[in-house]
């Protein structure tokens, strides 16, 4: 009996260090991923405001891999300006800090520089959004 709870114990002893590794990776990868999630929170406001997606940009991101087809046919579906954007940023916060950089490089090349420096800057407003599909 005592063998067999002394067993019980060191499988949950194992069963919680692999849960707290698992934590400590996936904590890891948040904190690299939640820094153009803030980024895109902080200055959502404006971007959705100023950005441009008229003009190339939502074939950019198909073409570099940040958007889906799906995605892209999502944000292509809506007539208003406003809602493009927001949708797009929404998508974006979710995406990779690789795809985020991608992002920045496809406004840079769409000839919204002053976009991309704003956001360089680390500048913007908190604001809480929520998107509805």
């Amino acid at each position: 009996m005592m063998m067999m709870m002394m067993m019980m114990m060191s499988t949950v002893y194992l069963y919680v260090m692999y849960i707290a590794l698992i934590l400590v990776f996936h904590e890891e990868n948040r904190e690299d991923a939640s820094k153009h999630d803030d980024l895109i929170r902080r200055n959502f406001m404006w971007l959705s405001e100023k950005m441009d997606t008229e003009n190339g940009l939502i074939s950019l991101l198909y073409q570099r891999n940040v958007l889906t087809v799906r995605e892209r046919e999502a944000i292509f579906s809506l007539t208003n300006t406003f809602q493009r954007n927001e949708i797009l940023l929404g998508m974006l916060s979710k995406k990779s800090s690789e795809d985020f950089k991608k992002f920045l490089n496809a406004l840079d090349t769409s000839g919204q520089c002053h976009l991309t420096k704003k956001l360089r800057q680390l500048q913007g407003i908190t604001v809480t959004y929520f998107l509805c599909s």
